[in-house]
């Protein structure tokens, strides 16, 4: 099984070669229904980007929590590990 396989119970609301933001209005609470899926590994530079993006969709839609899925089999760079752990 991967993560692909896995049902999600929200809907894409955008979606590029880099990301896919899912979301579900009715239920903006739920972590699981709202998030980023990454689509590769990216830079710390690119990561900032891409997490303001997400930061700026959630303010619009009034979500207080953020949430990012990294490809299956990848983990954190140290770049971008210790910038999440610097900023809470």
């Amino acid at each position: 099984m991967h993560f692909a396989d896995i049902y999600i119970n929200s809907f894409c609301i955008e979606e590029n070669e880099f990301y896919s933001i899912y979301h579900d209005e009715e239920t903006p609470y739920m972590y699981d229904h709202n998030f980023l899926l990454l689509h590769y590994q990216p830079t710390l530079e690119e990561f900032k980007i891409i997490e303001q993006n997400l930061l700026d969709f959630h303010e619009e839609a009034g979500l207080e929590h953020v949430k990012f899925i990294w490809p299956e089999g990848t983990g954190l760079t140290t770049p971008v590990a210790s910038y999440l752990a610097e900023n809470e």
